[in-house]
């Protein structure tokens, strides 16, 4: 498995836990392309972070309706 599959599928599960376990879920809105081009741009773009966020959106809002 590709360590992008492996990543998304993280990110899937993880944004269903914590939908599942919390009421109230907030982040702040990041400057990802913005990081991406400092000196945390490795750790950045390894994490997956504006995937994670997407992620979560989406699910966040079909759960919703």
């Amino acid at each position: 498995m590709k360590v992008s599959n492996t990543r998304k599928d993280f990110h899937y599960k993880t944004a269903k836990k914590l939908l599942s376990q919390q009421k109230h879920v907030a982040h702040e809105k990041l400057n990802i392309k913005g990081l991406a081009k400092s000196r945390l741009a490795k750790s950045v773009n390894d994490a997956g972070c504006g995937q994670f966020l997407q992620i979560l959106s989406i699910k966040l809002l079909r759960t919703a309706h």
